[in-house]
């Protein structure tokens, strides 16, 4: 009896201790996406480019087959560097401009489509262009007009900051607490900077 008492105790203290375990290990680290941007200056506007390396596709098309959606973002921030003495403010933020990507499985239409923020659909067969679609931005075409600021120095000079978001599992307001407990629910790409100067 004793022997089963002490088997039984120690065998519920050790499924505790289990589970305390599970739930405070810390998360493996998993690979996060980066991004490389490259920009082209026109006469009436410059040309962003981002592509995103890093992504596991199983992990997409799994997600993608069992119902679920997936998510992807490019932020784009221009600002104006700021002249002396208040160059220690840092630079002026200008404009802001998000591009997102919501992409799920269509069983009706038997492929699978994208969204965009503002409306736009697109439908793909192939997993291949939708991996090319998904994870590329091109030719982003900004307005020097939409980003002039006031008493900038001639040519202007802008800074243009850019990341990438990555969901693989977007979930309902409800549950989206379930993203800081699983592995690859949200990866950011670091903030990259570059410069571009309009022609004048």
């Amino acid at each position: 009896m004793r022997l089963l008492r002490c088997s039984r105790n120690v065998f519920r203290k050790s499924r505790r201790s289990l589970v305390l375990l599970i739930l405070l290990a810390p998360v493996a680290v998993h690979a996060q996406i980066e991004h490389e941007t490259r920009m082209i200056a026109l006469q009436d506007h410059f040309e962003v480019s981002i592509a995103v390396n890093g992504a596991a596709p199983d992990l997409l098309f799994d997600n993608l087959r069992e119902g679920l959606a997936a998510r992807l973002e490019y932020a784009v921030r221009v600002s104006s560097p700021r002249n002396l003495p208040f160059s220690f403010l840092g630079s002026r933020l200008l404009r802001e401009y998000r591009v997102i990507y919501t992409v799920r499985w269509d069983p009706f239409r038997d492929r699978y489509t994208i969204t965009t923020q503002d409306g736009g659909l697109f439908t793909f067969r192939d997993e291949a262009a939708l991996w090319g679609f998904l994870f590329s931005l091109p030719r982003y075409r900004i307005p020097w007009q939409a980003v002039d600021g006031e008493n900038l120095p001639s040519p202007s000079r802008y800074q243009v900051d850019t990341q990438v978001i990555y969901e693989p599992v977007v979930f309902v307001p409800g549950l989206s607490i379930l993203s800081v407990l699983l592995p690859h629910a949200r990866q950011s790409s670091p903030w990259e900077r570059a410069y571009v100067e309009e022609p004048r």
